[in-house]
């Protein structure tokens, strides 16, 4: 099941909103649209990241029409749906990826997520990452060979922000979950504010 939430008005609940979408999703997809100047763009973008979706904004009311129509168009014809990773690594330290739900792949539209091997040092990396999915209703997979990675400025902070954005969009309801969210938000700033290897 997909759904769209259009909104022209800003949102101020964001945390029991996330909190709700957390709780009551599923396996749906959701895909936020926002209207004109006043939408909750940080809310809009962490609702769509959690429900698996995209956020669309429409600053121009005028193009209401033709962009919402373009993105149910899109929606009927998704690549690639259910993504997942395994990953084949020596070792026994798990990888940590973000976000943790892979969002669909649609046709046009690049998908992303980073990983943090831990303890992995790039030149004697080894073992394959396989992304799982569906296409259509047939099974579809693909093998990385990780020893094929090279180093790159920035990767550890592209990690570190979506670190960030999935804590920011699944903190929990009490207090206390939310402090703990706050506390790894934190932590993952400041370890990570001047990193430039790869992750």
């Amino acid at each position: 099941m997909q759904v769209v939430f259009l909104t022209d008005g800003a949102v101020s609940n964001e945390r029991e909103l996330l909190g709700l979408i957390n709780r009551r999703l599923g396996d749906a997809r959701l895909f936020t649209v926002g209207i004109g100047p006043a939408p909750n763009g940080f809310f809009m973008r962490r609702a769509a990241e959690a429900g698996r979706g995209t956020f669309t904004y429409i600053d121009d009311p005028r193009e209401l029409d033709e962009r919402v129509s373009s993105l149910l168009r899109k929606l009927e014809r998704p690549a690639l749906t259910d993504l997942s990773l395994t990953w084949d690594l020596p070792g026994e330290d798990l990888p940590e990826t973000y976000p943790v739900r892979i969002p669909d792949l649609y046709y046009g539209e690049p998908i992303t997520f980073s990983t943090k091997l831990a303890g992995a040092n790039v030149a004697s990396l080894s073992g394959t990452v396989r992304i799982k999915g569906r296409h259509g209703r047939e099974d579809w997979a693909m093998d990385l060979d990780l020893a094929a990675l090279r180093t790159a400025k920035g990767v550890a902070a592209v990690w570190a922000r979506s670190k960030i954005a999935d804590l920011e969009a699944q903190q929990g309801q009490t207090e206390a979950e939310r402090d703990r969210a706050r506390d790894q938000m934190v932590k993952t700033a400041l370890a990570y504010q001047d990193r430039k290897s790869v992750v």
